[in-house]
C-alpha cells in the first residue's frame, strides 16, 4: 500500500494529552495507547510543569516511541491553554482530547474514532464511554462503577461520552477556553454544537476508572469546589449546580447527625436522611448498572452511597475554601500617584 492509500484508509489522529504530576499512572496510559491496533497517530503530551518526575518517564517514552511527543507548559494556565498548546502542534485530520487517568482497556478505540470519520462531511463522532470492571483493582473497579452507574448522563460531553473532532472544524469552533481549570472540554462542545456540525456514532468503546488511587479522590473533589465559582463565571450549567446541591445535602446530613448527639430529634432527620441518600444511590445506579454486576461487583455497590456522601464533603471544603479566596481578592486596586 502506497503511503498516499495509507494516509486514505488511516488519517492520521493526534491524541492531546495535558498532564501534571501523573508520574503514579502515566506509565499505563502510554501502554494502553501504545497497545493500540492502530497505525497512523501521535500522542501530545503536554506537561503543565510536573514535579514528581512525570517529565522523566515521559521523555523514556518519547526517546524509544516515535509518535509520541511533549511539550511544556510554559507558564501553566490550565486545561484550556494546554489543550491548545497540543493543537497548535498537532498533525492529524482528527483530534482526540484525552486525560492521562483515563486508561484504555479497549485497543481498537482510535480505529472505530477513524472508521466513524470515514464520510467526509462527519465533523464530530460520540462514542459510547463503557466501564471495563476487570483486570483492575478493587478501588478502581469502585470508581468505575461510580461512574457507570451515577455519572453516565444522556448528554453528550459528559463522563458517557467521549468526543473526536475535525482538524477543520476546531479551526472554525475557535479553541479552548485558555485559564478554564475544568469544565473547558464541555464549553468547547457548547461552542461546537452551536454550528450544528454532522455528528457521527461510533462503537462504544472500554476503559478502566479516572480514579486510581484514594488520595487523589479528595483532592480532585476540593479542586472542583475551590474552582466552581471561576468556572461557573465562564460556563454556567445546570450540571455543576447538582454537585452543589448534592454537597450541601451530604453536609446538612452530617450536620444533623452530629446535633443529634446533642438535640436527638436532628438525629432522627439525619438519619432518615441519610437513608434517602443511601436508597436514592443503591436504586439508580442498580437501575443503569443492569448486567454489569457480578461477584465482588455487588458488595462494591454497597459502597457507593458512603462515596457519595464523602464526594459531597470534600466538595463543600473546596467550595467553602473558594469562597474565601474570592473575598481575599481585592476587588479594586489604586495606581499610585
Amino acid at each position: 500500500m502506497s503511503s498516499n492509500d495509507e494516509r486514505r484508509t488511516y488519517p492520521m489522529i493526534s491524541l492531546i494529552v495535558p498532564v501534571f504530576n501523573e508520574a503514579k499512572i502515566i506509565s499505563r496510559f502510554l501502554d494502553a495507547i501504545l497497545r493500540q491496533d492502530y497505525p497512523n497517530y501521535e500522542v501530545i503530551i503536554v506537561d503543565g510543569n510536573s514535579t514528581d518526575g512525570t517529565v522523566e518517564l515521559v521523555k523514556q517514552y518519547v526517546k524509544q516511541h516515535s509518535q509520541i511527543r511533549m511539550v511544556s507548559e510554559e507558564p501553566r494556565k490550565g486545561l484550556g491553554n494546554a489543550r491548545n498548546i497540543g493543537l497548535d502542534m498537532s498533525r492529524g485530520e482528527i483530534i482526540i482530547f484525552e486525560d492521562a487517568d483515563w486508561i484504555e482497556i479497549d485497543t481498537g478505540f482510535l480505529r472505530k474514532f477513524a472508521e466513524s470519520f470515514q464520510d467526509s462531511d462527519v465533523k464530530m463522532v460520540a462514542t459510547k464511554r463503557l466501564m471495563k470492571f476487570d483486570g483492575i483493582n478493587l478501588f478502581e473497579r469502585l470508581f468505575a462503577l461510580f461512574n457507570a452507574g451515577l455519572r453516565t448522563y444522556p448528554k453528550w460531553g459528559f463522563p458517557g461520552y467521549y468526543m473526536a473532532y475535525r482538524k477543520g472544524f476546531i479551526n472554525k469552533v475557535g479553541y479552548f477556553e485558555p485559564k478554564m481549570g475544568w469544565g473547558e472540554d464541555k464549553f468547547f462542545l457548547k461552542k461546537a454544537l452551536s454550528l450544528k456540525p454532522k455528528i457521527a456514532f461510533g462503537n462504544p468503546i472500554h476503559s478502566a476508572s479516572d480514579i486510581h488511587y484514594f488520595e487523589d479522590f479528595p483532592k480532585r473533589y476540593r479542586f472542583y469546589g475551590r474552582t466552581f465559582f471561576n468556572y461557573e463565571e465562564n460556563n454556567p450549567s445546570q450540571y455543576t449546580f447538582l454537585y452543589l446541591g448534592a454537597s450541601f445535602y451530604c453536609v446538612l446530613t452530617s450536620l444533623m447527625l452530629l446535633a443529634g448527639l446533642v438535640y436527638y430529634p436532628l438525629l432522627i432527620y439525619g438519619i432518615l436522611l441519610s437513608s434517602m441518600i443511601v436508597m436514592g444511590t443503591w436504586l439508580l445506579s442498580l437501575s443503569r448498572l443492569k448486567g454489569q454486576i457480578t461477584g465482588i461487583n455487588w458488595l462494591l455497590v454497597l459502597l457507593l452511597p458512603a462515596l457519595v456522601l464523602l464526594q459531597g464533603l470534600f466538595f463543600f471544603v473546596g467550595l467553602v475554601e473558594g469562597f474565601l479566596h474570592k473575598l481575599r481578592k481585592p476587588r479594586f486596586s489604586v495606581s499610585p500617584l
